[in-house]
């Protein structure tokens, strides 16, 4: 890897195409829509090209990316589209009861059915975590999504491993205290 603190063009783009696909990642799961995530991935790169200055060791570059990404969407980035619904957990469970009740059961679905369906699982979810508050859901990302050890997310978020670990246990506590009713 090139050095970090040279002017060198090359080097700076290296940087930047090295970390713009990690960072559009938790910026769309953090903000469920993706102009939002664009956006934002946008802020978070231009921090990190004008705070390069500030990096001590380059073999530490991604965990110092991550703090920044992490700082930025959690403290800095004004709501999204999706976060501006303003869902709860109540709420969000309703309206999946609600459509599970409308959905007729009774054939085989076919393939394109079965895409939708997918689709929506992912959509579904990335609303669920919104219901979440904004620490809770950076934590939730980087452990259970990203599969972060305990260690790395906790730096990356710039807490103790044990308030990491209160995250975690919250989240845990939330998702299964509100789960809706199975179908019948």
């Amino acid at each position: 890897m090139r050095s970090f603190h040279s002017p060198d063009r090359a080097a700076l783009d290296e940087i930047l195409r090295a970390a713009e696909r990690p960072i559009y990642n938790i910026a769309m799961r953090m903000l469920a829509h993706p102009a939002d995530a664009e956006d934002a991935t946008q802020e978070i790169l231009i921090k990190i090209l004008t705070n390069l200055g500030g990096l001590r060791e380059t073999g530490a570059a991604g965990g110092w990316a991550m703090r920044i990404a992490c700082r930025h969407l959690v403290e800095t980035r004004k709501r999204s589209r999706v976060e501006a619904m303003r869902m709860s957990f109540e709420g969000f469970a309703e309206d999946l009861e609600r459509g599970l009740r409308d959905y007729d059961h009774s054939s085989e679905p076919d393939a394109e059915t079965i895409l939708a369906i997918e689709e929506i699982k992912i959509g579904c979810t990335l609303a669920m975590l919104t219901c979440l508050t904004r620490d809770l859901r950076i934590a939730y990302l980087l452990g259970d999504v990203f599969e972060l050890t305990d260690a790395e997310a906790s730096s990356a978020l710039e807490i103790t491993p044990a308030a990491y670990g209160k995250r975690m246990t919250t989240c845990d506590t939330t998702f299964t205290t509100t789960r809706p009713q199975s179908n019948p």
